[in-house]
């Protein structure tokens, strides 16, 4: 069994549970522990989701694809990058809705 901890995650968040374990596939200790380590980086930083619609080519756009969101709201002027979680598209209309994970 492996783990990983970060404290600031306390501090931010003083009300988070302790994950609980999960079992995986990973036969090597070492590559588990790169693996807890990297969900501990993902998931220890405050995260929001941003709603966008606008217009974009039909099937340009995929879930799991980072996308640079550049707009005068929410200090995105120079450009900040998302991952799309949710994509809805309206091919005949050329629109696109996307929610962005970052």
């Amino acid at each position: 069994v492996v783990s990983a901890t970060d404290a600031s995650v306390k501090i931010v968040h003083p009300l988070a549970l302790e994950p609980d374990t999960e079992s995986t596939a990973f036969a090597i200790e070492s590559e588990a522990q790169t693996e807890a380590t990297r969900r501990i980086t993902l998931y220890g930083q405050t995260r929001t989701t941003y709603g966008i619609k606008g217009f974009h080519a039909p099937f340009g756009i995929k879930l799991g694809d980072e996308i640079e969101l550049t707009h005068s709201r929410y200090g995105f002027n120079t450009g900040e990058t998302g991952i799309v979680v949710m994509l809805r598209e309206e091919p005949v209309k050329n629109r696109v809705e996307v929610e962005l994970w970052r």
